[in-house]
């Protein structure tokens, strides 16, 4: 799916999908791009095993929740609360 969707967006030359494969294709796969660098799959702060893909999580979900929070207000006042007045 990702190849495709570089395809097509080397075809189209919309450099957001081509990116956005590269992206997705880096996060898939990033075992074979990090552990021949020695970065380990899992570590182990305070004795109990993290990997990392959890450490990504914890980087997106409060960032994604910015975003989203970022495009309901607009200058400081709600979208929601002047949709319902």
């Amino acid at each position: 799916m990702l190849a495709v969707i570089g395809i097509i967006g080397s075809l189209t030359h919309s450099a957001g999908m081509a990116s956005g494969s590269r992206f997705g294709s880096i996060a898939l796969f990033g075992g074979e791009l990090l552990d021949p660098l020695g970065v380990p799959g899992i570590w182990f702060p305070f004795g109990i095993g993290v990997s990392r893909t959890q450490f990504v999580y914890a980087l997106v979900i409060p960032l994604l929740a910015f975003l989203i929070v970022r495009t309901l207000c607009i200058n400081g006042s709600p979208r929601i609360a002047s949709r319902l007045a």
